[in-house]
């Protein structure tokens, strides 16, 4: 049987309507990979990052998500407190892999609107993946990414593992 994948979330939203925004995408998402993933969640209003304690565990959360994803209003700017959080974290995440999401509103809203241009750049920067709605598929992690060299290196083989239960010979007395 196949061990599922965790999938980490961090979801940062400006209000009840935006979050339902984001409550519905998570849910498409999970109908569409529950059977090869699981889901861990975590959720952040937009004023909780302006608390020192809630904005650090958002931002911790954030350099290991899979999926960092933005819900708004479509008329609103992203506010300057949420972009001074964003700034403090996305170098940390190196060469993590994952998605950065959009979700502002209609799926017809311009894809060119300053929000979107920004967080474009935010994941460019931080070596993500920009997207505005479901993925298709949830990719592997690359063949030569820190993701994989993990994951390699907790799987242990038949062959591995016969040889790390092998008790050892004793030592040889060399006799001059």
């Amino acid at each position: 049987m196949k061990v599922k994948e965790v999938w980490s979330l961090t979801i940062l939203y400006d209000d009840e309507t935006s979050r339902e925004r984001a409550r519905e995408f998570c849910d498409s998402l999970v109908q569409r990979f529950w059977i090869q993933n699981q889901f861990e969640i975590h959720w952040y209003a937009f004023k909780q990052l302006s608390h020192r304690q809630s904005a650090q565990e958002a931002a911790q959360n954030a350099v290991r998500a899979n999926l960092l994803i933005f819900a708004a209003r479509p008329q609103d700017e992203i506010p300057f407190s949420v972009r001074e959080w964003v700034e403090a974290w996305q170098a940390q995440r190196g060469e993590r892999e994952g998605a950065l999401v959009g979700l502002f509103g209609p799926e017809n809203e311009s894809k060119g609107s300053a929000k979107h241009i920004y967080l474009r750049e935010v994941a460019h920067r931080a070596g993500m993946d920009y997207l505005t709605q479901v993925p298709e598929t949830i990719a592997e992690p690359m063949p030569d990414s820190i993701e994989s060299y993990a994951a390699r290196a907790d799987c242990v083989t038949s062959v591995l593992d016969e040889i790390l239960r092998q008790n050892p010979l004793p030592p040889h007395i060399q006799t001059s």
